[in-house]
């Protein structure tokens, strides 16, 4: 209910600054509501499009990113050889790259999933990687005791303890890699939430161009939503401990 209080208020507050502003670029949200039924259907392509770059991005940093997480914080001697190589190339802007990784794989989706898979993937190598080192020592002491296989330390404590932290990082590589879709699908593309955007700019269209911006950030909270409805689930022991704390 407070939520809704709240969100009437902004837009109330908004309706009452356009009114009083009268300026062409500040848009009501009355005119963001008359375009979307004028172009509600294209938004929902261009959506589609970036929901795609997106999701085939985060899939491919998951596939990459888990192993590799899972391999460095089990061995300190993986850990010790690649973490330098992490810390060098992460903090590197990712959005530099885009020359150099659209001459590589073209202006087409492939590069637009490149870079998002470069945003994501240190983050959950990292995040992982972490997950792993903080697990108590005594988890692994039965295991150790009936000299188990590999794969079932993998499976009965690395990938449970981990999921929190692949949950997290994908969390932030959501709201992260909507920031690089949209500045990469200002090039070489006519569909994507990044497009459509800079189509209405240049076209002077303000109100459809403030519908873009809310849609795309709609887009990242839905997402940043569904991981954490996707934890509730996943991770129902971690939240039973805190509530009993």
């Amino acid at each position: 209910m407070k939520k809704l209080i709240v969100g009437a208020v902004i837009i109330l507050v908004w309706q009452g600054l356009a009114m009083v502003l009268q300026r062409m670029v500040f848009k009501s949200p009355l005119d963001i509501v008359i375009a979307f039924t004028q172009c509600g259907s294209e938004l929902i392509l261009h959506s589609l499009y970036s929901l795609f770059r997106l999701f085939v991005g985060a899939s491919i940093s998951l596939v990459i990113g888990i192993p590799v997480g899972l391999l460095l914080g089990y061995s300190k001697k993986a850990d010790g050889l690649v973490s330098p190589i992490l810390y060098v190339i992460n903090p590197i802007p990712k959005i530099a790259l885009l020359p150099l990784v659209m001459l590589m794989f073209g202006i087409g989706d492939n590069s637009k999933i490149f870079l998002i898979v470069l945003v994501m993937v240190f983050q959950i190598i990292i995040s992982v990687r972490d997950g792993v080192k903080n697990i108590p020592h005594e988890y692994f002491i039965p295991f150790n005791a009936v000299k188990a296989e590999p794969k079932w330390i993998i499976k009965e404590i690395l990938i449970p303890a981990s999921v929190p932290n692949i949950l997290s990082s994908l969390r932030i590589g959501f709201a992260t890699g909507v920031s690089v879709l949209f500045f990469t699908e200002t090039y070489g593309t006519k569909f994507g939430m990044g497009y459509f955007i800079m189509d209405m700019w240049v076209c002077l269209d303000y109100a459809k161009m403030y519908l873009g911006m809310l849609w795309l950030g709609l887009i990242g909270f839905m997402l940043v939503f569904s991981v954490d409805m996707l934890e509730k689930r996943l991770c129902r022991w971690r939240i039973s401990a805190v509530a009993e704390r």
